[in-house]
């Protein structure tokens, strides 16, 4: 199982800054958009890959999510977290 977040809305207006005094170091800032989804993808011990599992932030899942319902493969798992993350629960399921 491997996990990764996606920052909504980040690349969008971000700006790097770098200081002066430490010309090779970059730091990063963004217009407080901090919305995550969470992408997982298993394979099982014999190798099947089973269906990735998309987590959003909610209590409700809003079909405008996905541009049209044709684009998300039917057996891809939806699943809703209060902040976007993983969790016990979705993990387990």
């Amino acid at each position: 199982m491997d996990e990764t977040g996606i920052m909504l809305g980040h690349a969008a207006s971000s700006k790097v800054v770098v200081p002066a005094n430490k010309a090779k170091s970059n730091f990063v800032t963004h217009d407080g958009n901090r919305e995550t989804i969470t992408v997982i993808e298993s394979i099982t011990a014999s190798g099947e890959l089973l269906p990735p599992v998309i987590i959003f932030p909610g209590k409700n899942f809003l079909v405008g999510w996905i541009r049209d319902n044709g684009d998300l493969p039917k057996d891809w798992v939806i699943a809703l977290s209060h902040n976007g993350w993983t969790d016990a629960e979705i993990g387990y399921k």
